[in-house]
């Protein structure tokens, strides 16, 4: 890399420059032109890397490493910087010789990157005792983490006041913006003060303690506990980084998209060749078509055979990679466990990995490799995506976080390429650093939302903020989705705006609790409970299966399937039903802590469950059977919870705001619902030949006449056992059924309530049983309705024709 830069020359120009800077006799220009050329100086020795840094301090400190700068005068040219942006923006006072501190560490700094001597007339410039008033800090001790709630903020002093969870009695000072060690997370801690309450939790890591106790952590994490996908951090790192496209993602739909389609038959590759790499395309490909047929009924012909034909080259490019690629590059496939996921409570972050190697023999031979289906997007000198490689560094941390001893090597795979596609993204902290930043803007986004009903001013809000005038520099399909949005919330009424802002705002208070719950209550602990509870409160609770041992492990079935056996210590009463989502982990001492944290874990679903066996389905197959056959592993099972559902209300409001304003005055009751009299005759001639109608009461007809003729809706309330689904709603579909060309479709809150539709259906006729579509599976849906299950209906499906057939 250093090459491509002829030093001596780059050396000579800047010590000449800074010969004509020394000689401007105007203090401020002087100053402002010193600033500029130590800028100048690292855009110059750094644009060839190809990294997109979003602040000088991270070019700086990129710089610094790549070129093993000492400490002591990383320390001078981060202050002068530091202090000097203060007077360049913000027209403060030039502090006491911090100009020739500035002038100083630059010609040092050139001298040792350039190898090239400071000429005499420099030399002679540079004091040669102290002169500066100001030192780094002397580390007395340090500390790897501190778990701390504010309680005070000094913004004068730059000093957090905090209770350290370890020490409750007293109080420790925590200092920010400190030069070279924690300035990065300034805008953390600007948050904190301007959104956040005092209380709020803080995970200091990479702490050094001077000679005072005061605290110097290099990292900030904002409440810890509210863990958030590293994909999500990641996708914010566009051109340029914006934490508010997080927020704009939250509200726009998914668009059908073959990019998207390809990338997920790619992931399905990987994992089939991993399973097998002597599997054909051929006899892998229709396997995508079952998992996710409604997908391509999305495109027509032509498209899903571009489709085909753009997925093979996946196919064949990843077969070399798993074949050959992943040997050549000290990966052996063997030893690989397949999208393996990872909470991390250090970091605040939670994510899943393509691919996780482990080296039995060695703990320091590991690595992570991500898949990518698209190519690189302005790649960065190691040829990866910003955004890609931002994910890479950060399932990095998250791994270091629950493997202590292990530092993993690094890849994006990109499957599009067939050349050079697995690509080292080695660690770079400074852009460890500004990720975790971004994950403390994201946080604070999400307490923004949950505060919304709170705001006095409901005329400007966070929302109203995501607009092109403010983000100019966001071009491509960003700047068009928030234009966008911009404009549909700009379109809508003062009512529709009130209920759109305070729906947001309930979603988000929920999904907050959902996250980390109310301390103390147990029925509202959130997922931050897997860690937080000990192992005697969760039993006691009847939240927690543990001391489970396999007894059959079908891992690595198209079904994969494992039957854990039940101790004597495993609690009898613990509250796990068929259909549960949960999380599996290793663990044979969670009555001493050991927790999620400590491991890698699977999604999962319960099955079956007795007073002997628990029975899990596992969300995906796992040809590395190693980690189920331990006899001596023992498991732990507890509930989890999901985003998605969260995501989707957050979707279904902003797409509400865009239908007709005839349907919302409907739905916001300030028009009545339209009456329909004109088929009564036909409609009552039809509805005395119902075999339902024979069974109700004449009040039951009268509703039921008045909703069927309702061309809006009806609504229709009543208690338990009033026959809202076994008669009304029965007789209802009968109806519309035999005697109409309706779709219908029927909606309920729980899949007990949907078994019950699916109870009075059958009860309809023989026909109906035969042709509704009931949408979940097996383990949640009761064995009376499987035949109508969607996957049912379609196993014996070949082709897209033939699948739309089956749906209309």
């Amino acid at each position: 890399m250093g090459n491509n830069i002829d030093f001596k020359q780059l050396a000579d120009l800047f010590f000449k420059e800074l010969l004509k800077v020394n000689s401007i006799n105007e203090e401020g220009l002087q100053f402002s032109v010193l600033y500029r050329t130590v800028n100048t100086f690292f855009n110059g020795i750094t644009k060839i890397e190809k990294i997109q840094f979003n602040t000088i301090f991270s070019r700086v400190s990129f710089a610094f490493h790549k070129y093993d700068v000492s400490s002591e005068l990383q320390w001078e040219l981060h202050e002068f910087r530091k202090e000097g942006r203060g007077v360049i923006f913000q027209n403060q006072t030039i502090k006491s010789n911090l100009y020739l501190l500035g002038f100083s560490a630059l010609c040092k700094v050139i001298s040792e990157i350039c190898k090239a001597d400071i000429p005499a007339e420099l030399q002679a410039i540079i004091p040669k005792e102290k002169f500066y008033d100001k030192s780094p800090i002397e580390v007395k001790t340090t500390l790897a983490k501190a778990r701390v709630v504010i309680s005070e903020i000094r913004s004068k002093e730059r000093l957090l006041i905090c209770h350290d969870e370890t020490q409750p009695g007293g109080k420790i000072k925590v200092r920010y913006d400190e030069t070279a060690i924690n300035e990065q997370f300034h805008s953390s801690i600007n948050l904190l003060k301007h959104i956040w309450k005092e209380y709020t939790t803080l995970n200091l890591l990479d702490i050094s303690i001077d000679e005072n106790g005061i605290y110097y952590p290099k990292i900030f994490i904002i409440e810890p506990d509210y863990l958030i996908d590293v994909s999500a951090v990641a996708n914010c790192f566009s051109n340029p980084t914006e934490s508010i496209l997080y927020l704009l993602k939250k509200f726009l739909p998914f668009q059908k998209s073959q990019p998207l389609v390809v990338g997920n038959i790619a992931n399905h590759f990987l994992d089939e060749l991993m399973n097998d790499d002597q599997i054909s395309f051929e006899k892998s490909f229709p396997k995508v078509f079952k998992a996710n047929p409604l997908t391509f009924t999305m495109f027509d012909d032509a498209e899903v055979r571009e489709i085909m034909r753009n997925s093979k080259s996946h196919y064949l490019n990843l077969k070399q990679m798993v074949k050959v690629g992943f040997e050549e590059n000290d990966i052996n496939p063997a030893n690989c466990y397949l999208e393996p996921s990872f909470f991390s409570e250090d970091y605040g972050i939670q994510g899943r990995l393509d691919i996780w190697y482990q080296n039995p023999e060695s703990e320091q031979n590991s690595a992570i490799v991500e898949l990518k289906s698209g190519k690189p997007f302005m790649a960065n000198q190691y040829g990866i995506s910003d955004s890609h490689y931002v994910q890479a560094l950060l399932y990095d941390l998250m791994v270091k976080s629950v493997y202590q001893q292990k530092d993993p090597r690094n890849y994006i795979l990109y499957s599009r390429n067939s050349i050079d596609n697995l690509r080292f993204a080695p660690v770079l902290k400074t852009k460890q650093n500004e990720a975790l930043s971004i994950r403390n803007q994201i946080i604070t986004l999400e307490q923004i939302l949950v505060d919304l009903h709170q705001q006095k001013n409901k005329d400007f809000t966070v929302l109203d903020k995501i607009t092109p005038e403010r983000y100019p520099k966001m071009k491509g399909f960003n700047g068009r989705n928030i234009q966008f949005f911009s404009k549909v919330l700009n379109s809508i009424s003062a009512l529709e705006r009130s209920y759109f802002l305070s729906f947001c705002s309930f979603n988000a208070r929920e999904h907050q609790l959902s996250k980390m719950g109310v301390q103390g209550n147990g029925n509202l602990n959130g997922l931050a409970s897997l860690w937080l509870n000990p192992y005697e409160e969760k039993n006691d609770n009847f939240d927690i299966l543990a001391h489970l041992s396999v007894q059959e492990n079908r891992a690595n079935h198209e079904t994969p399937i494992v039957i854990f056996e039940r101790s004597e210590s495993t609690n009898e009463l613990a509250n796990f039903r068929v259909g549960d989502i949960s999380i599996l982990y290793p663990s044979n001492a969670p009555e001493k802590g050991e927790t999620v944290l400590s491991s890698q874990m699977f999604k999962c679903s319960v099955i079956s469950v007795d007073k002997y066996f628990v029975t899990v389905k596992l969300r995906f197959k796992q040809f590395n059977k190693e980690i189920f056959e331990d006899k001596k592993q023992k498991w732990v099972l507890e509930h989890d919870q999901m985003d998605h559902s969260y995501n989707a209300m957050y979707r279904a409001l902003f797409a509400f705001l865009q239908v007709d304003n005839s349907k919302k005055s409907l739905l916001f009751t300030s028009r009545p619902p339209k009456e329909n009299e004109e088929n009564l005759n036909v409609f009552n001639e039809n509805i005395t030949r119902l075999n339902g109608i024979k069974n109700m009461t004449e009040e039951q007809q009268r509703i039921l006449r008045k909703a069927l003729i309702a061309p809006e809706f009806f609504l229709l309330w009543g208690p338990p056992g009033t026959g809202k689904t076994s008669v009304m709603l029965r007789t209802m579909v009968e109806y519309l059924y035999h005697h109409t060309d309706e779709d219908i479709l029927l909606l309920a809150y729980t899949n007990r309530a949907v078994d019950e539709i699916c109870e009075a259906i059958e009860n309809i006729s023989e026909e109906a049983s035969q042709n509704y579509i009931r949408i979940g599976n097996q383990y949640s849906a009761s064995p009376h309705s499987h035949h109508a299950l969607f996957d049912k209906k379609i196993e014996k499906v070949k082709r897209r024709d033939e699948l739309k057939a089956v749906i209309q």
